[in-house]
């Protein structure tokens, strides 16, 4: 993690910040390839080796495919996001977009691990902001 994003997690565990992520300060691989053995991270090197295992990371989202694609409809500070809610806020549980890109942190939240405490019970497994049930994370982007 950059020393930005140790930065930004502390003021976050200090309340001093809103939870919003920062596409430099998300990059998940930076903990989850080949973590340390004092690590507590996982190694997830083996995801993000296949590529068809996950996501595209740094994949855009066509404006112009006739409709295959829904586009986010907020924008604050440089992120581009689904604002289910309507309060002009990237939430926690928002899909986001970072410089219009496709991230780890656009599908999950990263505030986890040991810089900042984790909330004791999460509503989605492996960190994800919505359920995958269903295909409904999928079908915030894709028109299915």
């Amino acid at each position: 993690m950059t020393k930005a994003g140790s930065f930004i997690l502390a003021l976050l565990g200090l309340g001093l910040v809103a939870p919003v992520a920062q596409a430099a300060d998300s990059d998940c691989r930076s903990c989850h390839i080949r973590p340390a053995p004092s690590s507590k991270a996982k190694d997830y090197s083996a995801i993000y080796l296949e590529p068809r295992s996950h996501h595209p990371v740094g994949a855009g989202i066509p404006a112009s495919t006739a409709g295959a694609y829904n586009q986010p409809y907020g924008v604050r500070d440089g992120i581009s996001f689904f604002d289910t809610n309507g309060n002009g806020i990237p939430d926690i549980n928002e899909i986001q977009l970072f410089g219009g890109k496709v991230e780890c942190a656009s599908c999950h939240d990263y505030l986890h691990g040991d810089a900042v405490e984790a909330p004791a019970v999460r509503a989605y497994p492996f960190y994800l902001r919505v359920t995958k049930d269903r295909s409904e994370l999928c079908q915030i982007c894709h028109r299915m």
